[in-house]
């Protein structure tokens, strides 16, 4: 069912390729009762041909205006108008064993949610590219717009198996109605919890210098200990 209370209807999940932004859009979308879209069918035509500009663009504003989603992949719009963006920061060395292992099965076809004829054995070298060049590429401008969210915007960064284990803890214990706040904000695996000392207010947290913010729900004390431990 959907959760009125919810502030965050829109979410992103971004990330390097490999790095499992489908399958964790997908079990987001699913715990949540929002609809999951994934970007490779508006950027690709069979055959590995990129989408026209013009008509790509069309696409990514339409689907980023609508009034709830989950999308996963790489886009400024997308990204723009997205009430929380989930990143997924995996190192690439561990975003190429992925794609190895998810992508051998679809060498000579193409993966579900990709046009037809787009089998993997024609994107290999492209593919690495993209891997081993998006530290450099993509995620400092990332963690840039991240570190200055725009009004009503929250970032979360996800590193490890931990880190996306306790995102969907906290989500579940949310749609079962049991948790009275979603912390939406950037952590690493060490600050994945809130120390007991963080002195909080209404709607805003204060951590090591970072604004943490809450999702707007009726007032209501925060538990002293995290409910998902």
């Amino acid at each position: 069912m959907q959760i009125p209370a919810l502030r965050h209807r829109r979410i992103l999940v971004t990330g390097n390729a490999g790095s499992g932004k489908s399958t964790l859009a997908g079990e987001i979308g699913r715990i949540l009762a929002l609809p999951v879209y994934g970007l490779d069918q508006i950027v690709w035509r069979p055959g590995w041909r990129s989408a026209p500009a013009q008509e790509r663009d069309t696409a990514l504003h339409e689907l980023a205006a609508a009034d709830a989603w989950v999308i996963d992949g790489v886009s400024r719009v997308v990204e723009s108008n997205a009430d929380l963006v989930v990143f997924l920061d995996l190192p690439p060395a561990a975003c190429t064993l992925r794609c190895a292992k998810r992508n051998w099965r679809y060498l000579f076809r193409s993966r579900p949610g990709l046009p037809p004829d787009c089998p993997e054995l024609l994107i290999v070298p492209k593919l690495l590219s993209i891997i081993w060049r998006f530290d450099k590429d993509v995620r400092p401008k990332l963690l840039e717009r991240a570190a200055r969210p725009l009004a009503g915007q929250a970032y979360r960064c996800l590193k490890t198996s931990r880190d996306i284990a306790e995102l969907l803890a906290e989500l579940r214990f949310l749609a079962a109605g049991r948790h009275p706040v979603f912390l939406g904000a950037i952590r690493s695996a060490r600050s994945a919890h809130v120390p007991s000392g963080c002195k909080t207010s209404d709607d805003r947290m204060r951590l090591d210098g970072a604004c943490l913010t809450l999702s707007a729900y009726p007032h209501r004390q925060i538990p002293p200990k995290d409910p998902i431990e």
